[in-house]
């Protein structure tokens, strides 16, 4: 998808991180959860301002603070997010991990400079909810409620992944004929490794 339109919900940070253990719960509540039950879980916070004002319960984009999504390697932040219907986080930065993760999640983490956070932020919450934001990453321009057009930078890679819709399986089968080749001359070059009862796959069989 080239442009995104959608409203926005500024989340206020309590504190100058958003821990993951925000997002979501403890990692002892989730072993074996799936990413279709994490909403209950999702932000309190969040939900409790869709709750109490109707014009952010379209909101796709939600505004943050600095290092978002810090203090954990888990993907279920990600899931989580996703699921309630957030579809990127533009933040004055993110955890590492958590912004990784992102973009195996095709989830958008947009950094932009803290001032420019902070006058997206108020500019969202002036018109609360009334006028939508554009995210546009063929041209990587956002389009700010208040009608600002602000460039921001993002790794080629992940843009194109993005906008064909790809995590990192679906962007390691766009070489699925180089795969291929190379599996053909390793098993010319190594026939014993393809005769072990663990590796019968033929050349090419990447399923």
């Amino acid at each position: 998808m080239q442009t995104l339109v959608y409203f926005l919900y500024p989340f206020r940070q309590r504190s100058s991180t958003c821990n993951n253990l925000v997002l979501i719960c403890s990692p002892r509540e989730l072993p074996r959860a799936l990413s279709t039950e994490l909403l209950p879980q999702t932000l309190r916070e969040i939900k409790t301002c869709y709750s109490r004002r109707p014009a952010y319960r379209q909101a796709k984009f939600l505004i943050a603070g600095e290092n978002f999504g810090c203090g954990s390697s888990r993907e279920h932040a990600v899931w989580a997010l996703r699921e309630f219907g957030i579809r990127s986080v533009i933040a004055k930065g993110f955890g590492d991990i958590f912004y990784s993760n992102c973009f195996k999640n095709c989830f958008l983490p947009l950094v932009l400079p803290a001032a420019e956070v902070d006058r997206l932020a108020a500019s969202a919450e002036s018109v609360a909810g009334e006028r939508p934001m554009t995210i546009d990453l063929e041209h990587c321009t956002l389009t700010s409620p208040d009608n600002r057009t602000i460039h921001f930078h993002l790794d080629e890679t992940h843009r194109r992944a993005l906008l064909d819709g790809l995590d990192f399986i679906g962007q390691t089968m766009l070489h699925d004929g180089d795969i291929a080749q190379f599996e053909k001359r390793d098993q010319a070059l190594r026939p014993w490794i393809y005769a072990l009862p663990s590796a019968r796959i033929e050349p090419g069989e990447n399923s």
